[in-house]
């Protein structure tokens, strides 16, 4: 299933990381965020074509196939995204520019 929902490159940062369950939902959260930016609430896009980045504590946002040609039919050309956490929440925030 986690192959189905995230990339490699996710995957193996979350396994590593010393939360990895709040790790995937940052994953996940940002997936749906930048879905719902596109339009499409990922329909017609995998899961696997949009990628958050977690570097350092920094997330960004990268896309492949689908999800890549659907930002550049809506002329976006670069993400923001932040994320923050407390009591065991999670919340998200990406914009599209």
């Amino acid at each position: 299933m986690l192959n189905l929902l995230f990339t490699p490159r996710e995957i193996e940062l979350c396994q590593s990381g010393r939360d990895p369950y709040q790790l995937y939902a940052i994953c996940f959260a940002a997936k749906e965020a930048v879905g719902k930016a596109l339009g499409t609430g990922l329909a017609g896009i995998d899961w696997n074509q949009i990628e958050a980045n977690l570097a350092c504590g920094e997330l960004s946002i990268s896309l492949h196939g689908e999800a890549r040609i659907q930002a550049r039919m809506l002329d976006i050309r670069e993400w923001s995204a932040a994320w923050f956490h407390w009591d065991g929440h999670v919340l998200v925030h990406v914009l599209a520019q």
